[in-house]
C-alpha cells in the first residue's frame, strides 16, 4: 500500500514527476509512517525517470555567442 501511495503521488498530476522533497510534502499533507523518507527514497531509486531526472549534467564550459551570419 504504501508504494502505491509513493507511486500515485510521486506521479503528480499534469505537471508531471516531481522530485523527492516534493514527493514527501504531498505525501506528509495526508499521512504519516514511521521511515517514510527511507521509503520514498528506496522507490524512487528504482525509478528509471527519477533518475534521469536527478541527473546533474550541466554545460562544461561558459556560453559561446553565436558568430554572426555575413551573408542573408
Amino acid at each position: 500500500m504504501k508504494e502505491l501511495l509513493i507511486r500515485e503521488v510521486y506521479r503528480g498530476s499534469l505537471a508531471g514527476y516531481y522530485r523527492e522533497n516534493k514527493t514527501l510534502i504531498m505525501l506528509r499533507e495526508h499521512y504519516y509512517w514511521l521511515g517514510m523518507e527511507k521509503d520514498v527514497q528506496d522507490i524512487l531509486k528504482m525509478c528509471i525517470t527519477y533518475q534521469v531526472i536527478k541527473s546533474h549534467s550541466l554545460p562544461h564550459s561558459l556560453y559561446k555567442p553565436l558568430p554572426i551570419p555575413t551573408t542573408p
